[in-house]
């Protein structure tokens, strides 16, 4: 039996913005909305990750590396 695993993206602008999380290996987790705090959980089957639009780029167009207002967890 393969084990399971719960993950949660939480990503906190300043301003609304449209976000989106597109997790790999798991394509029926996907995420995209507008909000100012997002939140996508996502229950792995299989390895994988999430890769989601960078926080600078949404607020400013840089295309700098940020992890800003980003946290991601395994939950239970």
């Amino acid at each position: 039996m393969t084990a399971l695993h719960s993950y949660e993206l939480h990503v906190v602008l300043p301003e609304s913005k449209k976000l989106t999380a597109d997790w790999r290996s798991a394509p029926y987790c996907n995420y995209a909305a507008t909000a100012q705090d997002h939140i996508s959980v996502c229950v792995l089957r299989a390895k994988g990750g999430v890769v989601f639009d960078s926080p600078a780029y949404l607020l400013s167009g840089s295309t700098e590396i940020s992890t800003a207002g980003v946290a991601i967890a395994e939950v239970p």
